[in-house]
Order: C-alpha cells, then sequence, then structure tokens
C-alpha cells in the first residue's frame, strides 16, 4: 500500500488509513496465531517462537501516538513476528492449550499431534470487532 504512492497517492492513503482500523490484529495476544497460517514462512515461525520470550515493552501513563504518516512507515517496516512477545502466550493459557509443540522445529508441526489440534481448534475462532458484528451473530 505504501509503495502504491507513487502510482496514486490518494488511493495508497485512503487504502492505509483504512489499515490501520485494523491494528487491533497486530497485538501480541492474537499475533500469535500466525504460528498456524501455512502462508507464514517457517523462518518467521522460528522468530515467532523466539520472540515468546521477548520481554514486554514498558507501558507508560503516557502514550506517544504518531501521525499517520509515521504509523506508516512504522508498519512498513514491520514483519509479524515483531508483535509477539512473552505476553502472546496469554492466548494459550486463556484457551488451556496445550503449547509443547512450540518446543520444537516449526518444520515439524505439520507431523505433531499436539499442533494440528490446536490449528484446528484456533481456526475455529470468530473474529468479532464491534457492536455490529456481535448484533448479526445474535
Amino acid at each position: 500500500m505504501k509503495a502504491y504512492e507513487t502510482v496514486d497517492k490518494t488511493i495508497s492513503k485512503a487504502a492505509l488509513q483504512k489499515f490501520c482500523q485494523h491494528l487491533w490484529y497486530l497485538v501480541d495476544e492474537v499475533a500469535v496465531l500466525s504460528v498456524f497460517d501455512d502462508d507464514v514462512d517457517q523462518e518467521t515461525k522460528i522468530k515467532i517462537v523466539k520472540n515468546l520470550s521477548k520481554e514486554n515493552p514498558p507501558v507508560y501513563s503516557k502514550h506517544y501516538i504518531p501521525s499517520n504518516e509515521d504509523l506508516y512507515g512504522l508498519l512498513y517496516e514491520k514483519d509479524i513476528d515483531n508483535f509477539i512477545s512473552n505476553k502472546s502466550k496469554t492466548l494459550f493459557h486463556r484457551f488451556k492449550i496445550d503449547n509443547s509443540f512450540l518446543n520444537n522445529c516449526p518444520s515439524s508441526w505439520p507431523s505433531n499431534a499436539s499442533f494440528l489440534r490446536v490449528k484446528e481448534q484456533m481456526m475455529t475462532l470468530r473474529a468479532i470487532n464491534d457492536t455490529a458484528e456481535r448484533e448479526q451473530l445474535n
């Protein structure tokens, strides 16, 4: 989207603004779901597992809110593994999930029974991010 600026700056800006409305997907706990995505390469999954032991950044009472331009640039330089920390493990605890497969190399996961069970369970999750979607489900 950022690279599309050279083609049509207006469309690029509109697409990036819309994308930024969905950044809640990039929180630690949700980003870890990417380990179950077949489109995420093994190298990235290795980085994700490594980052699961990374400390959370400190939380301050006042947060810096970047401008849209700064945010676009920051996101453009990031991969999904940059959004992973030890807080990401919360997802496994919340759903009482056996995460022992994380001790093995990601290349072995497709044949790991524990991973396959968890992946199947994760594929049944539904994302609800606003009141309108909640109302449609009722």
